[in-house]
């Protein structure tokens, strides 16, 4: 997930309703980087760090023996004080992600190791920590009301001159990917967005105009096709946009 200046900020309140703050909003990068940038996968035990021991503590139990255990656990070493940044995308398998992830790498994207490939479905977002828990029953009941669906990938598209984007379109999953996003983005991750949300895969982001022009280049006859199961939820480490995301737990689709 990217990171892009000049965002609406939404007062954070200890409500589930308003405890949402933006982090990133821009018409590429929101809608793709977040999570994508954190896509990351693995939930090394840095996690929670950058938000205090409480967070990293809880997720530490949280992903290897459930929810319930995993949050409260944290909850009880001062989850609560804190906030977590997180993200929620739709992974790109291998060996897509890796030759789209290398990709990104040779063109110099400075994000491109620290954000496996992906389709953001909610963008960096802060929340109270206390929160977590509930964000996990919210996202288990967004991905109870969706199937699997098809996801395909065809040829680039930028959203230049607004924000120095370049990704590989999506050519069919669009929908699905756009009514998953509602679901994901409502209740306790209710949060407005500065640009529609057009599901994508960024290929080249924070890179100069020639490295731009060469990745779009590049993707104009990209072809991928791979099914989609469900979607990762992701906190951010401590660290600023650079800092590496990590996966919290997978949701999978089982309507």
């Amino acid at each position: 997930m990217s990171q892009s200046p000049g965002e609406a900020v939404r007062k954070m309140s200890q409500s589930p309703g308003e405890a949402v703050r933006n982090v990133s909003q821009s018409p590429g990068e929101a809608v793709g980087h977040g999570v994508g940038h954190g896509v990351g996968h693995g939930v090394g035990h840095g996690v929670g760090h950058g938000v205090g021991h409480g967070v990293g503590h809880g997720v530490g139990h949280g992903v290897g023996h459930g929810v319930g255990h995993g949050v409260g656990h944290g909850v009880g070493h001062g989850v609560g004080h804190g906030v977590a940044t997180i993200g929620v995308t739709i992974a790109v398998p291998d060996p897509y992600g890796a030759e789209l992830q290398d990709a990104r790498a040779g063109y110099g994207d400075p994000l491109a190791r620290s954000i496996p490939a992906h389709i953001t479905l909610l963008p960096p977002t802060e929340v109270s920590a206390e929160l977590l828990e509930a964000v996990q029953r919210h996202l288990l009941g967004a991905a109870a009301r969706h199937r699997p669906f098809r996801v395909q990938l065809h040829g680039s598209g930028s959203f230049r001159p607004v924000t120095p984007v370049v990704f590989a379109r999506l050519e069919a999953g669009l929908r699905e990917c756009r009514l998953l996003e509602a679901s994901v983005r409502s209740g306790v991750l209710a949060r407005e967005l500065a640009f529609p949300y057009h599901p994508h895969v960024t290929v080249a982001h924070q890179v100069d105009e020639s490295a731009l022009d060469r990745a779009y280049r590049d993707f104009h006859d990209y072809r991928a096709e791979f099914t989609v199961p469900g979607f990762g939820l992701h906190q951010q480490a401590e660290g600023g946009d650079s800092a590496p995301w990590r996966l919290l737990r997978d949701f999978p689709l089982t309507a």
